[in-house]
Parts: C-alpha cells; sequence; structure tokens
C-alpha cells in the first residue's frame, strides 16, 4: 500500500481485517499520515491509556502472572481465530513437533544464548494467547525471562495461556543430542 502512495495505521487493520472496507480507510501518503508510527503498548485494543491498566489486571489475573511480564497485548486476526475455533475442535490441528539432531561439536550454550536473543527480539514467540469476554481472544506479548520459567516443550496441544511455541534441547540415551 505505501507503494501505491497510500497509508494505513495498525489500528486500521485490526479494526477492518478485510480488504475491501480497509480500502475505505486508505489516506493519501502525506495526507493525513507520513508515515506508519508503532502504536504504544495496548493501543490497539484500548485507545484511552487510563484505561489501559484494567486491560492489564484482567490480563496478569487470567495467566496468573505477575503484571510486570506483560508488555502487550493485540486482538487475534480473523485467521487466527479462525484456527484457534478449528483448533479448539481438533486439537491436534495445528500441533506439530520437529526433533532435530544437533552435530557433534556445537556449543549448546552459546545455541540456547542465541536463541534467547532471538526470541527477545521476536514478540510472535514470546506470545500466549487469553480468551476474554470484552475483547475476544487476545494475543499477549510476556517478557522473555517469564518463558525460561514456563519450561520447555509440551507434551501436549494446549491452546489458551501457554506460548504458541516451545523449544528444547535434550540428550538421548545413547548420549545424542538433539532439539525441538
Amino acid at each position: 500500500m505505501q507503494r501505491a502512495g497510500y497509508s494505513v495505521t495498525y489500528k486500521d487493520v485490526y479494526a477492518r481485517p478485510i480488504l475491501e472496507t480497509m480500502a475505505l480507510l486508505m489516506h493519501t501518503a502525506g495526507e493525513e499520515y507520513d508515515t506508519l508510527i508503532d502504536p504504544e503498548p495496548f493501543e490497539i485494543l484500548i485507545a484511552d491509556p487510563k484505561d489501559r491498566q484494567s486491560l492489564k489486571n484482567h490480563l496478569a489475573n487470567a495467566l496468573n502472572i505477575s503484571i510486570d511480564h506483560i508488555r502487550d497485548a493485540y486482538p487475534c486476526s480473523a485467521m487466527q481465530t479462525s484456527l484457534i475455533a478449528t483448533s479448539l475442535r481438533n486439537p491436534e490441528a495445528y500441533w506439530c513437533t520437529i526433533t532435530s539432531e544437533l552435530g557433534y561439536g556445537i556449543d549448546t550454550e552459546r545455541l540456547l544464548s542465541s536463541w534467547e536473543e532471538v526470541i527477545m527480539q521476536n514478540a510472535i514467540l514470546r506470545t500466549v494467547i487469553v480468551n476474554s469476554e470484552d475483547f475476544g481472544h487476545i494475543q499477549v506479548v510476556l517478557d522473555a525471562n517469564l518463558l525460561k520459567s514456563m519450561g520447555g516443550c509440551r507434551e501436549d496441544a494446549q491452546l489458551f495461556h501457554q506460548p504458541l511455541s516451545s523449544y528444547s534441547i535434550s540428550t538421548s540415551s545413547t548420549g545424542r543430542r538433539s532439539s525441538s
């Protein structure tokens, strides 16, 4: 859209996920919006900063964590909501475990440290889904340090209140290391 000379905000995209309705909101770049500005944390769900505290409290209570561990929250897109509905009907629908054998000489401490940096830089890797009466399904971005305390790979296809992905390094009885 920007290449065509139009500007649209994140809030516009979440409020109107259907391209036809989004097109009605498009502004010519330079008219009203010069650049796409990243929204403040929680702004996409609640515009008024004074009302955001109650949302944070609700999410912290739902997740049974300290409010300090919540970094941001977004509404789920229509596609994400559809994937969630399918997963609720069939918990294994979008569940995948990938195991890779690590080669000899791999520095696992360095690998873990590098992967933690990737997690820090990518909010989706720190995201859990919470269902809310007021907002529907919400993506909640957590503090990376909290994720470490939530443990390694999950054995079940738990959808809500758990990280969307998990990772671990394990050693088999033969001494071979693998990651999943």
